[in-house]
């Protein structure tokens, strides 16, 4: 084998086995994902949980050892992993959402030759209402729905790192969280920022946009289900594209609430003032 293609296989075997390590998940991740269980007298649950419960503890030995082997490398593969973007979680496949996702963005239109301000918001994720048809759009329309999705978690990860080194929960105008979120969050919220800034005129600017992460949890097996045609046609409004918000919806901290039909509503991070 030749020089240039030696060197093309160590790097190849190089940045995998950097993926592999980068994919191990931390004790304390792997114990907290063991969730819930559910219907104790169920009949299927019953048949297989043994056996789970079994590979379960083997996975968790397992996993502990390898965490603690390539601990010396992991700050290594992490920072590589990183720069790439190719960070995954572990669990990408397991412990699928109790409920719904939803991200929205509110912004505030001023014209400052009129001294008029209007406010608008939009949901972006997902891409197109539930139930919609798709069609070839579904291909454009998942990578921006899973880029949305990770741009999410990315924020919550941070949170949860904040506190963990005991920092200060995010305010607005954060230089600390717009570095954490450089290659995660932020560039998604100026993406829409500036979208909807180019869409507008007359002299129209956005002085300021929010990101709203809404979340409408789905019940457990045999507990009534909420009636889903409230959210349908709170959802309803957003259908068409940005709409016109109430004179008297104001400007909002970090962690404030909002409540609609069944989807909690949480401001994550604002743009602007």
């Amino acid at each position: 084998m030749s020089r240039p293609p030696k060197i093309v296989a160590w790097f190849l075997t190089a940045h995998l086995i950097a993926l592999a390590i980068s994919a191990i998940p931390s004790p304390e991740s792997l114990r907290a994902a063991r969730g819930t269980r559910e219907s104790a007298d169920d009949i299927a649950s019953a048949m297989v949980r043994p056996t789970l419960d079994n590979a379960g503890s083997l996975l968790l030995s397992v996993s502990d050892g390898l965490y603690r082997l390539t601990s010396p490398v992991r700050p290594l593969t992490r920072r590589y992993v990183g720069a790439l973007g190719l960070h995954q979680t572990w669990n990408m496949f397991a412990s699928p959402p109790r409920g719904s996702q939803y991200l929205r963005f509110r912004y505030f239109v001023r014209n400052p030759s009129a001294r008029t301000e209007r406010i608008v918001s939009e949901i972006v994720y997902p891409a197109v209402p539930d139930g919609t048809f798709r069609g070839l759009r579904s291909y454009w329309q998942a990578h921006h729905d899973k880029a949305a999705a990770n741009a999410i978690e990315a924020y919550y990860q941070e949170r949860d790192r904040r506190r963990a080194v005991g920092l200060g929960e995010p305010r607005e105008s954060d230089a600390a969280l717009d570095v954490a979120l450089a290659r995660s969050f932020r560039p998604l919220a100026r993406y829409y920022h500036r979208r909807f800034a180019a869409s507008l005129g007359g002299g129209e600017e956005v002085a300021r946009s929010e990101a709203w992460s809404g979340w409408a949890s789905s019940p457990h097996r045999g507990q009534p289900r909420p009636a889903e045609s409230d959210r349908m046609t709170a959802l309803a409004r957003y259908a068409a594209g940005p709409v016109e918000e109430a004179p008297g919806v104001g400007r909002h901290a970090i962690d404030s609430e909002e409540i609609e039909a069944d989807i909690r509503w949480t401001l994550l991070y604002v743009q602007g003032r």
